[in-house]
């Protein structure tokens, strides 16, 4: 895969808690097409699984990654990427290059909706369902890191694709409107761009 080449990736990170100071990553996932998405796991805790070659260590995925994940140039996209963010910081890892939030583009298109989740934009502009959380961790009474590699890479594949599918739909819109949906996604960028960086 020659990632310079692809003018967005979709990018998303699975961790052991909601909350980004706490977080430990236990995987990244990527999507670069409407149909092409990865899971790439290292933190699974599940005995046995680097020494049987289904998972990397965290080492190698960083020496690998990081730099792409790091390139300004390669325009990243996601949901809530403010999280991934500040996940990946406190793991070594100085994302860059964030050019677009579903959550954003919806509340910029239509503030009026109760929901920016990406369920919710899954369901209302692809009338797709997506695999719940509740479902891999059979109802949250195990953390991502013990759901087995098989179920995780279905459920966070399809996190990076469909983040990549909506931002697909939702990105041309922001100039049907002309100046003044530019003008108000260039403010509420910025104030997302603020956010992140503390």
């Amino acid at each position: 895969m020659r990632w310079k080449h692809l003018p967005i990736v979709a990018f998303d990170t699975e961790t052991t808690s909601l909350d980004p100071l706490k977080a430990e990553l236990v995987g990244m996932s990527f999507c670069w097409s409407p149909t092409d998405a990865v899971y790439v796991p290292f933190g699974h805790t599940l005995e046995g699984l680097l020494d049987q070659g289904e998972q990397l260590s965290f080492e190698a995925v960083k020496a690998a990654l990081g730099p792409i994940l790091e390139d300004a140039k390669l325009g990243k996209v996601g949901s809530n990427l403010k999280y991934d963010l500040v996940v990946c910081r406190r793991h070594g890892i100085d994302l860059q290059g964030i050019s677009g939030d579903t959550a954003i583009l919806d509340y910029v298109l239509a503030a009026h909706e109760r929901s920016h989740g990406l369920d919710t934009l899954a369901s209302r502009y692809l009338s797709h369902k997506m695999t719940t959380y509740q479902t891999v961790s059979n109802s949250e009474e195990r953390r991502f890191d013990q759901v087995p590699i098989d179920e995780a890479t279905h459920y966070a594949a399809e996190d990076a694709q469909v983040a990549y599918q909506v931002h697909e739909r939702l990105e041309p819109r922001l100039h049907v409107g002309g100046r003044r949906v530019e003008r108000e996604v260039g403010r509420v960028r910025a104030r997302a761009a603020k956010v992140c960086a503390t």
